[in-house]
C-alpha cells in the first residue's frame, strides 16, 4: 500500500526530474501568510534553488516563520503596498486602458494577487502560484486582467494532474484532467480549444507528447443525449485545430481483462 502513497516531495521530485521546472527561478506567492505557502517556500528555496517571491508585510511573515521553524533566507519578500516598482507597474497596466488612471491601478495593484500578476507581465517573475486561499475565480481574474491569455488561446481552463506509480517502471505515470473547475458546458469550439491549451500544458509539464481521450457520460454510444448529439456532429470540425496530438478514439486509464465488460471502458471518444 505504502508504493500507491505519493507525498507533496514525491510530486515535486517527479516534476523536476522530468526537467518541468527548467527555466522557472522567480515563483510568486500571493498567499504567503497561509503556513502552507511558506512551507512550501521555504522548500523551493531551500532544496531547489528556486527563489520564491513572497507577498506580505515583511516583517509579519519573518515572525511567522520563526513560529513555524521556517528559513525564509532563500525568499524575497516583497510588500506590495510600499513596493517601489508599483507605479511603474501601474503605468505598463494602463497601457492597454488609456480610461484607467494611473491613480485607480495603483490602487488596485496594492492587492497582492494583483501584484503578483504584474510582475510576472513585467518579465520580474517566472509565474505565479495561486488558489491556496484565494478562489479560482479571482486568481484566474487577475491572470486575465494582467497576463493575458496565451497566443492562440481564446478560452481559459484549468485542469489537474494525477501522479500514479508504477511498479513495473522508474517514475510515475502523470494523467492531467481537463477542465475540471472553469467551463461548465464547453461548447465544442471551447471543448477544442480546452484540448489543444490542456495537451500543450502537459507537454510543458510533464516533458512528452500526450494521448488524448475524450471523457463522456455515453460509454461506447450508451447513452443519448441532446448535448451528445450537438458533439457528435460538431467535433469532427475541430479535429484539425489539434494538430500533432495523439486522438485516442477508446481509451483506459486501467487496463482491463478480456472478462471484464466493454461498459466499464469509461473514456470514449464522441463521433
Amino acid at each position: 500500500m505504502n508504493n500507491l502513497i505519493m507525498t507533496d516531495a514525491d510530486i515535486l521530485e517527479s516534476l523536476l526530474n522530468r526537467r518541468s521546472l527548467k527555466g522557472i527561478s522567480r515563483v510568486v506567492l500571493p498567499e504567503a501568510d497561509d503556513e502552507r505557502v511558506l512551507s512550501a517556500a521555504s522548500q523551493l528555496a531551500n532544496r531547489y534553488a528556486i527563489c520564491p517571491v513572497l507577498l506580505g508585510q515583511p516583517e509579519k511573515l519573518l515572525q511567522q516563520a520563526a513560529v513555524l521553524n521556517l528559513d525564509l533566507s532563500g525568499c524575497e519578500l516583497v510588500d506590495p503596498r510600499t513596493d517601489s516598482r508599483i507605479a511603474a507597474l501601474a503605468k505598463l497596466y494602463c497601457a492597454a486602458r488609456p480610461r484607467l488612471s494611473v491613480n485607480a491601478a495603483t490602487r488596485m495593484l496594492r492587492k497582492p494577487l494583483y501584484f503578483g500578476s504584474m510582475l510576472v507581465r513585467s518579465g520580474d517573475a517566472d509565474t505565479l502560484l495561486a488558489g491556496a486561499v484565494y478562489p479560482s475565480a479571482r486568481v484566474i481574474e487577475a491572470g486575465r486582467l494582467c497576463i493575458g491569455l496565451a497566443s492562440g488561446v481564446d478560452t481559459p481552463s484549468s485542469f489537474f494532474l494525477m501522479f500514479l506509480p508504477e511498479a513495473e517502471n522508474p517514475g510515475h505515470r502523470v494523467l492531467l484532467f481537463a477542465d475540471c473547475a472553469v467551463n461548465v458546458d464547453p461548447t465544442p469550439e471551447q471543448l477544442a480549444d480546452i484540448a489543444v491549451s490542456s495537451a500543450i500544458s502537459y507537454g510543458k509539464i510533464v516533458g512528452t507528447n500526450p494521448h488524448i481521450a475524450m471523457l463522456s457520460f455515453s460509454t461506447l454510444g450508451s447513452a443519448k443525449h441532446p448535448a451528445l448529439n450537438e458533439y457528435a456532429k460538431q467535433w469532427p470540425r475541430f479535429v484539425p485545430l489539434i494538430p500533432r496530438l495523439s486522438l485516442t478514439a477508446s481509451s483506459r486509464l486501467i487496463p482491463l481483462s478480456v472478462t471484464q465488460s466493454p461498459k466499464q471502458n469509461f473514456l470514449t471518444w464522441v463521433k
